[in-house]
């Protein structure tokens, strides 16, 4: 019933809003190809919404903010920039060198911080299986890619027990799945492809 009476009522004003602009456009001698032009134009463009709506929807209802194929170069800067000013960073990686590593924006954001509270680090424990695997799919010598995992565990230790942060440092041995970088404000998800180095990912924000 309420869905019919909201019908009726836009009916009506459609129907008066027209009728009021058929006769000023008689009044005023606005050439009829233009408005015929514009209906179609209109109509058009009602037609092409209806039929993306769905895609449209999600763009406007997921709380998709960015999407950038060229990997981390391209929103490192605003990735670096959410870490410094949030209380709480999660991130999530395989090896880590180039996310959270001595030479990493993320690794000198977090170093540089003075307003993280928690931040929690998840990486592939070297030892284990998929951490082979995925140094097989980098091409990577498998201890070479061991012994960068240990560096980068051994700069987030550095940065606990020498410079106080407060970081909890967790290990894993699944096959790796995703690469993120958690904020307050958002996240910067990017899913591991074979042979593809994590900061050249595409990424989702």
């Amino acid at each position: 019933m309420r869905n019919n009476l909201i019908a009726v009522l836009i009916g009506l004003i459609t129907s008066v809003a027209g009728g009021y602009l058929y006769t000023y456009l008689i009044e005023i001698k606005f050439p009829f190809v233009y408005a015929a032009g514009a209906i179609c134009i209109a109509s058009a463009l009602v037609s092409v919404l209806y039929i993306f709506r769905g895609k449209i929807f999600l763009l406007t209802r997921s709380g998709v903010a960015g999407y950038y194929p060229g990997g981390q170069s391209e929103y490192i800067r605003r990735a670096v920039s959410e870490v410094t000013k949030s209380h709480q960073v999660t991130v999530v990686g395989a090896r880590g060198m180039d996310l959270t590593g001595e030479n990493s924006p993320i690794g000198a954001a977090i170093r540089e911080s003075k307003s993280l509270e928690k931040i929690e680090i998840y990486l592939l424990a070297p030892e284990g299986e998929y951490s082979r695997l995925r140094s097989d799919h980098l091409d990577v010598h498998r201890k070479k890619y061991a012994a960068e995992c240990e560096t980068v565990d051994s700069f987030i230790g550095v940065l606990k027990l020498h410079e106080g942060r407060p970081i909890q440092k967790y290990t894993y041995r699944a096959k790796p799945l995703l690469r993120m970088i958690m904020t307050d404000f958002s996240i910067f998800l990017s899913f591991y492809q074979p042979g593809i180095r994590g900061k050249e990912l595409p990424c989702w924000h």
